[in-house]
């Protein structure tokens, strides 16, 4: 998991607060594998990802952050960027049901 990955690379740098933070995030975040197997039992069509913590500073890191997301999810897996404009067309044409996993802070 690549906020776990994150976690111990800074702890290993001596930056046990952020290590803690990026320990803590998965406490009340879904993982993108999670929030597939959840879309797939719901028999949604496309499973797109929302508020993304950490942000991902690159595209290129989709991949590491869908993880095994893709394999346990039968439809389209779309990483959601702010002001997307492309993914809020496709989700307005396939009148897709989002679900959006938030933390709870009660």
């Amino acid at each position: 998991d690549m906020v776990l990955l994150m976690a111990d690379a800074a702890k290993d740098n001596g930056n046990s607060s952020l290590s803690k933070i990026f320990s803590d995030i998965l406490d009340y975040h879904a993982s993108p594998a999670e929030a597939a197997e959840v879309a797939e039992s719901a028999g949604a069509g496309m499973l797109v990802l929302t508020h993304i913590v950490p942000p991902l500073p690159s595209r290129f890191l989709y991949p590491a952050f869908l993880g095994e997301a893709p394999d346990r999810f039968s439809g389209d897996v779309v990483v959601g960027e702010e002001l997307d404009l492309d993914v809020a067309v496709e989700i307005r044409a396939r009148r897709v049901f989002a679900i959006i996993f938030t933390g709870d802070d009660n």
